[in-house]
């Protein structure tokens, strides 16, 4: 049995007893584990890596019983995984996907006017990082030594507990991280609070970022932390923690207003010394097999585990599915994929990243060629092969028209994809002798970490601390690296400036979710120095207010804790869509 079905399939039932609770409780309290009989639910020994799997599975599920089901209110459930909700925020408010479906909560992203009205995909964010936040207090509280005293735990189990215990500490961080970049100053609570009637605080961008930071530099030399590339696949290990440390300093002058070029480098130097390596094909990042593509696995730091049979997930499905339309009527062929949403596509000004000189072309695509990229789409030609975008009627500049019956307008990306190596979908074998193609869940592991933003962000910092134009041997190598896997034919760089890192950020990491922390980080997501098609509800763009750099708090949850406040610029914002 596959390691991905090991570590996502393994919850049971009694997990639902122990966190499900009306959601208004979870905005305000960690749950009491006396009244959801969590000595039943931690009566095994098994029952411990269960529910750490509990906590792995919030990052790509979306509740306990399927696709369909659903832990956070207020949102489709479809679209709650935190994977699909934190996509949505870190891309659709981007010049990198603009998504023209009327889905509750995307319009309002897309153009970048979201206010402190109900907005789903908002709201959903939210309440995911809170919840599993709770959940993960809720781990640490049920696995103090008391606790294992009581129950009688033995040594052998309480040695692995120990470790569990890391990787929990680890995932809240991850959680408390996404939190502060997206809300910046929220409610804060951790296993030592009281529970029932208690009303956490709200902390502070600053004095989330010290207890961040301390909670990573404790794990980072914590023996209970797996050592790198020692640990179960789709687990968190020391190179993960390293790799956050890195974007967590490289983000610093955003969330404290003091850099810490030194300390990001020397924590993106340890994850590239940590015995990592390149993909050799950069699709195969992002295939259906990539789990069990060993070349690709050696790139990938922390990924969130799927499979189309056993853990489905809507979050990948609409990875997959979400840009492709209906000028690919072969879809499932060219994708591995049964649904077209119709929705996702890249700008123009985006992609120009790849094509500077895309403007010569636009209308006129029939004389573009396949270049080889790929052999059931045609794509635009160009000397990087990380461009992956379907063109065969998908090729104008996006307009005020580029609604979903218009899917000719915008650049798809093909990027993520249900297809193995074989370029086929994944299948099985029933008991009947029959082979299921699974070409509804995709079964492709998303990677929240690898090797290449270990480089880049290296590469980033170093420039920044050099002032100008850098000649770093260390990131002239990586950089380099990433140029030759991209079969880029010209010279080798032998410096590079801050601008080419923005542009090389967004050909290697494009639809990954880094994109709006980029665009803040670069200077380019507020004001009109870089305007979008559709940037601030305008065509073809114009400035975003400064305050919307960071998300507004939900209504309901301020409504419902008198300690917290609204970030600053929403009390009079209101949407216009």
């Amino acid at each position: 049995m596959k390691l991905k079905y090991i570590l996502l399939s393994i919850l049971f039932p009694a997990m639902t007893i122990l966190f499900a609770s009306c959601f208004d409780d979870l905005n305000t309290t960690p749950l009491d584990p006396k009244l959801y009989t969590a000595d039943k639910a931690y009566s095994t020994p098994e029952s411990y890596m269960q529910g750490l799997a509990k906590l792995y599975a919030a990052l790509g599920l979306s509740g306990q019983s399927g696709p369909a089901s659903a832990e956070i209110a207020d949102v489709d459930a479809g679209t709650s995984p935190f994977l699909r909700t934190f996509w949505y925020m870190q891309e659709f408010t981007t010049d990198e996907v603009t998504f023209t479906q009327s889905d509750p909560g995307c319009p309002e992203l897309s153009y970048n006017t979201y206010s402190t009205l109900n907005n789903p995909i908002i709201s959903g964010l939210y309440y995911r990082l809170l919840f599993t936040i709770t959940m993960c207090n809720d781990y640490l509280k049920q696995t103090t030594d008391e606790r294992l005293n009581d129950r009688g735990v033995d040594d052998a189990l309480r040695a692995n507990i120990q470790y569990y215990r890391s990787e929990t500490r680890f995932l809240r961080a991850l959680m408390y991280y996404h939190a502060m970049d997206m809300f910046g100053n929220t409610p804060f609570i951790t296993e030592n609070d009281p529970i029932g009637t208690y009303l956490p605080p709200q902390r502070s961008r600053a004095e989330l970022y010290s207890f961040i930071e301390s909670e990573l530099l404790e794990l980072s030399d914590d023996p209970h932390m797996t050592e790198p590339r020692q640990n179960e696949y789709g687990r968190a290990d020391k190179a993960a923690v390293w790799m956050l440390l890195s974007r967590l300093y490289l983000n610093a002058e955003v969330y404290i207003q003091t850099p810490k070029y030194d300390e990001c480098m020397k924590y993106a130097r340890n994850v590239i010394s940590a015995g990592y390596d390149l993909c050799p094909n950069y699709a195969e990042l992002f295939m259906a097999d990539n789990g069990e593509n060993t070349d690709a696995r050696k790139e990938m730091i922390f990924t969130i585990n799927f499979d189309g049979r056993w853990t489905q997930s809507y979050a990948t499905q609409f990875l997959v599915a979400g840009s492709r339309g209906p000028n690919d009527p072969n879809f499932t062929q060219t994708s591995g994929i049964s649904k077209s949403f119709k929705g996702s596509r890249a700008t123009l000004t985006f992609v120009r990243h790849f094509y500077p000189g895309i403007d010569d072309f636009l209308g006129t695509m029939d004389e573009v060629v396949d270049d080889g990229n790929g052999s059931l789409g045609k794509y635009v030609n160009t000397l990087d092969n990380r461009a992956i975008f379907f063109t065969p009627t998908c090729h104008l500049p996006m307009s005020k028209n580029a609604g979903s019956s218009t899917f000719i307008y915008g650049w798809p990306s093909y990027k993520w994809t249900n297809l193995t190596r074989e370029g086929i979908p994944p299948s099985y074998t029933d008991e009947n002798g029959n082979v299921i193609s699974l070409t509804e869940y995709p079964s492709l592991d998303y990677p929240l970490m690898r090797l290449a933003e270990a480089y880049l962000n290296y590469a980033e910092a170093a420039v920044r601390k050099s002032g100008g134009t850098c000649t770093d041997a260390l990131a002239l190598e990586k950089l380099n690296e990433l140029r030759h896997r991209a079969k880029i034919q010209a010279e080798d760089l032998s410096s590079f400036t801050l601008d080419y890192i923005f542009g090389e950020r967004s050909r290697e990491l494009y639809w990954e979710a880094f994109r709006r922390t980029d665009l803040i980080r670069f200077g380019k997501y507020s004001g009109n120095d870089y305007t979008w098609e559709f940037k601030n509800g305008t065509f073809p763009g114009s400035a975003v207010p400064k305050y919307r750099e960071l998300f507004p708090i939900p209504a309901s949850d301020i409504g419902a804790n008198p300690n917290l406040t609204q970030n600053p610029g929403y009390d009079n914002a209101v949407s216009n869509q």
